[in-house]
């Protein structure tokens, strides 16, 4: 009876051990598979080799401009390739590559240019060459080093109004409350052969605006300072502004100089809660507005209400909107304590397909929030849609 329990068990130890041993060739014989289609793939398909993977461009000067390096390769394959893309790590490196295919036994190339302007110093960028080739994916490099060109005028005063070069024609005074004046300054270079007289009379100058000079006539070669002075609270508007100031010259190359000013002019308010709580306070019914679908060409409206829930007459400065497609009307520009007045907006769809976000910028005397952005929406779709 023992023995014949002992034959069972070998028997069963037997057969478990044939099975594991047939799992293990079948993974065997399909792993194997795998690995020699993969190699018949390969064997068939297109092979790049590269006679260089990387090149040094050696010393740049920045004056010459780009340096360019090309880099031949050949198809050891059995069949044709192409090189779908090439992307250089930066944007200072610009590629071109054979566009057709690419036989076995032909040869094809990656043109790589380099621009050293405004890059001063050792460089070194990665090209990455994607293929239908073996392999798909392959990278070159280029390096090198590039010596700064020596600075001029053009550097110093990048800005130029025919001979008159500035340092900066463009002065942002950033917030300045409608009490405050403020100051800013550029730098004028004549890079003529002869004097430049600046002729205040005929200049064209905003009343808020003040722009002093040391002297009247700016020599060839030589630089002045341009002071100008923003005066807030004789400028009639509210927010962003914008400005611009004429020089008359007798420069005969340009004569009146453009200077563009910039500032944000906002209500200076009593600090402290205390101090506040007897000012205005403008409450909104909505600060957004979905019109849905449209067909172009239609014209749409929505109300905004407009609350003073505070003690004291609610003024709105400014209504604005940067779209030339929004109407804006204003039903009272002072709002009493619990009294309501309406804000209208009209959208224009005229000319517009597709989905239209508008902003809207609210300003008034609330001084938890003077400003306030208000937003509309909608799908402006065409008529037979």
């Amino acid at each position: 009876m023992l023995r014949c329990l002992n034959c069972s068990t070998d028997k069963f130890r037997k057969k478990k051990l044939r099975r594991r041993m047939t799992r293990k060739s079948v993974h065997r014989i399909v792993f194997g598979g795998i690995l020699m289609l993969l190699a018949l793939q390969v064997v068939g398909q297109g092979r790049i080799r590269f006679e260089k993977s990387t090149h040094n461009l050696g010393t740049i000067k920045e004056e010459d401009g780009s340096a360019e390096v090309i880099f031949p390769f050949t198809n050891i394959g059995k069949s044709a390739f192409v090189i779908h893309r090439v992307q250089a790590s930066c944007g200072c490196t610009t590629p071109a590559w054979s566009r057709d295919s690419v036989a076995p036994g032909s040869q094809g190339f990656i043109k790589v240019k380099y621009n050293p302007l405004n890059r001063p110093g050792t460089f070194k960028k990665k090209i990455v060459v994607a293929s239908s080739a073996s392999p798909a994916q392959y990278s070159l490099t280029i390096y090198g080093r590039v010596t700064p060109r020596p600075k001029g005028p053009h550097d110093f005063y990048p800005f130029s109004e025919g001979n008159l070069r500035f340092k900066t024609n463009h002065l942002t005074y950033g917030s300045i409350y409608k009490d405050e004046q403020k100051t800013e300054r550029t730098v004028m270079y004549n890079q003529g052969d002869r004097p430049i007289r600046f002729n205040r009379s005929r200049s064209i100058v905003p009343e808020h605006l003040r722009p002093r000079m040391s002297r009247g006539v700016l020599v060839a070669g030589d630089t002045m300072h341009l002071t100008i002075t923003y005066a807030a609270e004789a400028k009639a508007d509210w927010g962003f502004a914008f400005d611009n100031i004429f020089l008359a010259t007798d420069d005969p190359d340009h004569p009146m100089k453009r200077i563009n000013i910039s500032a944000d002019l906002r209500e200076r308010f009593p600090s402290g809660r205390s101090a506040q709580a007897g000012l205005a306070r403008l409450q909104l019914d909505k600060a957004s507005h979905n019109f849905g679908k449209i067909v172009a060409g239609e014209q749409v409206t929505t109300v905004f209400n407009l609350e003073n829930t505070g003690k004291s007459p609610l003024v709105i400065h400014k209504v604005s909107a940067f779209c030339g497609c929004i109407i804006l009307e204003v039903s009272a520009d002072t709002i009493a304590p619990g009294q309501q007045a309406q804000l209208r907006l009209t959208f224009n769809s005229r000319g517009r397909i597709g989905q239209e976000d508008k902003e809207i910028t609210l300003i008034c005397n609330d001084p938890r929030l003077p400003q306030r952005i208000l937003r509309i929406q909608a799908q402006v779709i065409r008529k037979e849609d």
